[in-house]
């Protein structure tokens, strides 16, 4: 028999919130709209081209962040790209990765998009490892039903088998040879990626989450080819990340002793920071609202002095301890 004054226990768990409502920015508790709007209006004039950084620690809503700001851009008729590099970092290189969602984004225009998909495949062959484009061919022969897997592999096995020391010196060899082709694919590359921006009235700004995350090698090699293949006007990038651990990432790849900081202010042109607010007073206004939203979603009743003194006593302690947005939504 069930006993009537036994009090009512909240659920341990809800059903997660979607990140974008109807309208960008709704259920907005942080005020972060104001500073999206500002970085538009800054966006806006960078004509020739930039990568910026949204610098925040993990959990501090930096995808909240950008996917409302992108709906914000879409809504004022920018066309956008929203790539989660954890997400994809399976891939084999970044490159293939950016160039196939910038296409995707504007494949309205066919002809000018056809073209950027021919030169970005001419920059992928240059680019991709050797044994990556071999594995390439074969597989297209497979496909083609041209060869037998088994054959093709045991050369495969075979070549491998035989001189290294040749095998190198013939690729270098190759490599000499094909470097003006490999130069002018790149050239006709960032032409195609060029004539295709200019063709939109606001620049194009392609967001890039979850960087920090990703294995250091992907990261790493993010960052340099949007720099060397997509730095061209019209097209803006924006990072979301956490610049610590992106940092931590180039050590990783060059080593510990590299200044990371200089390596990575060569690739991004401005930094911002997410705000985050320290003292107790600004904490209590803006983070009291945001708990005051998860506490309703676990059925709190904020009108029971029980559940209120909870309220205020979990806002002081999250501050004390300096707990995320995340820490606060999972305590």
């Amino acid at each position: 028999m069930t006993n009537l004054n036994q009090p009512r226990l909240q659920p341990l768990s809800t059903e997660p919130t979607d990140i974008v409502g109807k309208y960008a920015f709704d259920g907005d508790l942080l005020s972060r709209k104001y500073l999206a709007g500002q970085l538009t209006d800054y966006l806006d004039r960078l004509r020739a081209g930039a990568v910026l950084a949204i610098d925040a620690e993990w959990g501090e809503g930096k995808t909240w962040f950008g996917r409302n700001w992108e709906k914000q851009l879409q809504d004022n008729e920018h066309k956008t790209v929203f790539i989660d590099a954890f997400e994809q970092d399976y891939i084999e290189d970044p490159f293939l990765l950016i160039a196939s969602e910038i296409a995707e984004a504007l494949a309205d225009d066919k002809d000018n998009t056809r073209l950027f998909r021919e030169k970005a495949a001419g920059v992928l062959k240059a680019i991709l490892p050797v044994g990556t484009k071999a594995l390439i061919n074969i597989a297209g022969k497979l496909a083609l039903g041209s060869i037998d897997a088994s054959d093709e592999i045991e050369k495969a096995v075979e070549a491998a088998n035989g001189s290294t020391a040749d095998a190198a010196s013939k690729w270098i060899e190759k490599k000499i040879q094909n470097h003006a082709l490999e130069k002018a694919s790149l050239q006709h590359f960032k032409s195609a990626l060029k004539d295709l921006a200019s063709k939109q009235g606001k620049p194009i700004v392609v967001f890039i989450d979850e960087l920090d995350r990703c294995r250091p090698v992907f990261a790493v090699q993010m960052i340099e080819r949007i720099k060397h293949f997509f730095d061209v006007p019209n097209v803006v990038f924006v990072l979301l990340m956490n610049r610590a651990q992106l940092e931590n990432a180039i050590k990783g790849v060059y080593g510990a002793e590299t200044n990371a900081a200089a390596y990575l202010g060569k690739f991004i042109n401005f930094f911002f920071n997410l705000p985050k607010q320290d003292d107790l007073n600004n904490y209590t206004r803006t983070h009291g609202l945001y708990v005051n939203a998860i506490l309703s979603r676990y059925d709190f009743d904020l009108t029971w002095s029980v559940h209120d003194e909870f309220r205020n006593c979990f806002i002081i302690l999250s501050n004390q301890l300096k707990l995320s947005l995340r820490d606060i939504e999972r305590s």
